[in-house]
This record gives C-alpha cells, sequence and structure tokens, in this order.
C-alpha cells in the first residue's frame, strides 16, 4: 500500500496544494491521468464546501487529507472538524432537466462527486467529518 498525508487550513488558496499533490501522486503512483482529474474535480469541489460552509467566519481549522493506493483503488480520506454534513444524504438537484440559467444554485457539485467515484463513504466520528472517495485504477 502507499500512502500520502496532506493537511490543509480552511482557506480556498489552499485548494492549490490538492493539484500540485494530486499531479505528483498521478506520476510516482502511475496513476491514469483519467483518475488524476476525476480526482482533482471531486476534492476541489469537496474542500471547497468544507472552507465554505463547515466553519464559523475567522476562524483557522484544519482539514487532513490521507491518500491510499491499494488494491487498483486510489481511496482518499477527507476529516475536518466543521459542522456535522453527509453529502451522501443530499438528493440529485430536482431541476436537472433545465438549462444552467434556469436551475436554482447548489447541490449540482455534490452531484457531480457522487458520478466520479466509484465508491463513497460517509462517518462522523468524535465530532468530525470523514468522508471517503473511491476511485477504481483499472
Amino acid at each position: 500500500m502507499k500512502a500520502h498525508k496532506l493537511n490543509l487550513k480552511n482557506k480556498i488558496e489552499e485548494i492549490q496544494k490538492i493539484v500540485a499533490t494530486l499531479d505528483q501522486l498521478g506520476a510516482d503512483w502511475k496513476l491514469p491521468s483519467k483518475v488524476v482529474m476525476n480526482m482533482n474535480l471531486a476534492l476541489e469541489e469537496v474542500v471547497s464546501n468544507v472552507i465554505f460552509y463547515a466553519f464559523d467566519e475567522g476562524t483557522e481549522h484544519e482539514i487532513k487529507i490521507l491518500f491510499q493506493l491499494r488494491e487498483q483503488k486510489l481511496y482518499v480520506y477527507i476529516t475536518d472538524d466543521g459542522v456535522a454534513f453527509n453529502p451522501l444524504q443530499t438528493p440529485p438537484p430536482a431541476d436537472l432537466a433545465k438549462k444552467a440559467e434556469e436551475r436554482n444554485v447548489g447541490g449540482l457539485g455534490i452531484y457531480f462527486v457522487k458520478n466520479f467515484m466509484d465508491d463513497m463513504a460517509y462517518e462522523r466520528d468524535q465530532h468530525k467529518n470523514i468522508l471517503t472517495l473511491v476511485k477504481n485504477i483499472s
């Protein structure tokens, strides 16, 4: 098993570290570019939601990301101490059939993350959100 940890502050400019980390892991672990791209999009959505909605404004928090490569799957665990939120319980947007400009704001990002990933899990443990994203490599 291969593993890598990344710790971020709850600041939007920290998102850049995810892109750099995934690019490096993609090269080091020989991940398909599509896997890296999908994981980049998913993590950008998940982490930006945590940054914008999980914490009281002006408070500094840490978001921990653990990447693991095992058994032809990339596992990514995102842990934060923000308000409890299970994205798996978010229903798909009701207005998906409408044009983008006619849709309500919100919910589409989580919908895409669910579709990009091969599996997802959520748990709340000791006042922390732990979201697991799984992407098949093969």
